[in-house]
C-alpha cells in the first residue's frame, strides 16, 4: 500500500495519480511487460513485486532488479533515446496491484505534481548506485559478500517482513545468482557460509538477515 509519508505535496500527487492510474491485478509469474514491446505507459507496483530481467547475447535471462511497493517501473520508454521499444522484462513475483499510466498523462500530471518527477528520478538514481556497487562487487568482493550486500539491500527495503530479530527476504537461490554473477548451485553454497557463519538464518525459501544499522534502505513512493 502507498502511504503519503513525505508531506501534503506527496499526499496530494498520490491522489492525483490514484485518480487518473488505471487499476491492475496481476498473478505471480505473470509477465507484465515483454523485452521488445512498443512502450506507451508506465507502472507503479501498489502491492507485490516484480522481477526486472532482459536476455543476454546467449539467450540466457539475467536479472537486473527486484521491485516492491512504490517502485515505478516502464518509465525508460518516456525518453527519447535507444531503439523506442521496451529493454527488459518485467514480470510479477507474486500476486501484484500496479497502477499504470500512460506516458502522456503522466508528462501532464508532473507539470502540475513536481514531486512525481523528483520520485522517479531518485528511484533512477538509487538503482544505478546499486549497480554500480555491484558491479565494483563483482571485480573486488568475494561471493559471499556480494550475495550479503544484496540481501542487506532487500531487508532494509519498507515492505520486508519484519520477524523476531530481524527481517524476512523472499529470494530464490536462481535469482540470487542473476543478481551477483554466479549459478544457482554456487549462490547455493555462499548461502550455506553465510548461515554458518551466523549473518543468516534460512526457513525453507526464506532467508533470515538481522536487524540492520539505518542506513542504504531505499524506498520507492509510498
Amino acid at each position: 500500500m502507498l502511504e503519503a509519508a513525505n508531506g501534503p505535496d506527496h499526499l496530494r500527487a498520490l491522489q492525483a495519480l490514484y485518480a487518473v492510474a488505471v487499476r491492475r491485478q496481476v498473478a505471480a509469474r505473470q509477465v507484465v511487460i515483454h523485452e521488445g514491446d512498443v512502450p506507451r505507459s508506465l507502472y507503479l507496483i501498489d502491492r507485490g513485486a516484480a522481477t526486472v530481467s532482459l536476455s543476454d547475447w546467449h539467450g540466457e535471462e539475467a536479472v537486473l532488479s527486484l521491485l516492491g511497493p512504490g517502485d515505478f517501473f516502464g518509465e525508460m520508454g518516456m525518453f527519447p533515446s535507444g531503439d523506442g521499444v521496451r529493454s527488459a522484462q518485467v514480470q510479477a513475483r507474486v500476486d501484484s496491484t500496479l497502477l499504470e499510466i500512460d506516458y502522456a498523462r503522466f508528462v501532464e500530471l508532473s507539470r502540475e505534481h513536481p514531486v512525481l518527477w523528483l520520485e522517479l528520478a531518485g528511484q533512477l538514481a538509487a538503482r544505478l548506485r546499486r549497480t554500480n556497487r555491484r558491479l565494483v562487487g563483482v571485480r573486488v568482493l568475494k561471493l559471499s559478500e556480494r550475495i550479503w550486500y544484496v540481501l542487506a539491500e532487500l531487508a532494509a527495503r519498507p515492505d520486508a517482513q519484519r520477524v523476531d530479530g530481524g527481517h524476512c527476504v523472499r529470494i530464490t537461490r536462481d535469482e540470487l545468482g542473476m543478481l551477483t554473477g554466479c549459478t544457482r548451485e554456487t549462490a547455493g553454497k555462499a548461502l550455506a557460509e553465510l548461515e554458518q557463519d551466523g549473518r543468516i538464518r534460512t526457513q525453507g525459501r526464506s532467508i533470515i538477515v538481522p536487524e540492520l544499522p539505518a542506513a542504504s534502505g531505499e524506498s520507492g513512493m509510498r
